[in-house]
């Protein structure tokens, strides 16, 4: 049965009409939570966060967006990730879903501040870093983390360093 359902949904994900965007997202967010379905999910959703197909990368942001990025942070994350690489609104979908996560409490934050610090360092000429950073240093972003930062940053070093080489790889990108 796994076969014919992924099929479908592999069909309807080429399709950029919005109606099938939603249902393709809510049906993945829902198989998802069934054990033999998951393994399936999460590669699809890694496979389709690569892909130039525009409806596809709307469909993970939208996932990655909602319970997925709670159940499974790290992989919603490098989804994420993906999305980044795109200068479209499913990467600012992406960075929105990363400071909602990090807005959300003291163990978000740290867990999304240690992530995009990671791709800062693992991915310096990449831009998802940049632009992972930027979405957590932007004061005017919703539920912006700024403030946060900036607080935990006079007392902690490992924030105020982060600030820095955020700062300072995103200011050599071209």
């Amino acid at each position: 049965t796994e076969q014919p359902f992924f099929q479908v949904m592999d069909e309807w994900s080429k399709m950029s009409d919005n109606d099938r965007i939603t249902v393709v997202s809510d049906l993945l967010n829902q198989a998802v939570y069934t054990p033999k379905f998951t393994p399936t999910v999460h590669k699809t959703l890694l496979d389709w966060s690569q892909s130039t197909i525009k409806s596809r990368r709307a469909i993970v942001a939208r996932v990655c967006s909602d319970s997925y990025r709670q159940s499974w942070p790290h992989r919603a994350f490098t989804r994420l990730r993906h999305l980044l690489n795109h200068n479209d609104e499913f990467a600012r979908s992406a960075a929105q879903a990363l400071v909602t996560h990090a807005a959300a409490g003291t163990t978000g934050l740290v867990h999304v501040v240690n992530t995009v610090d990671t791709w800062l360092d693992r991915y310096p000429e990449s831009p998802t870093g940049s632009r992972a950073f930027l979405a957590l240093a932007d004061p005017a972003q919703q539920n912006s983390v700024l403030p946060s930062l900036m607080l935990l940053a006079r007392t902690q070093p490992q924030y105020r360093d982060f600030l820095i080489r955020g700062w300072r790889i995103t200011l050599s990108q071209p």
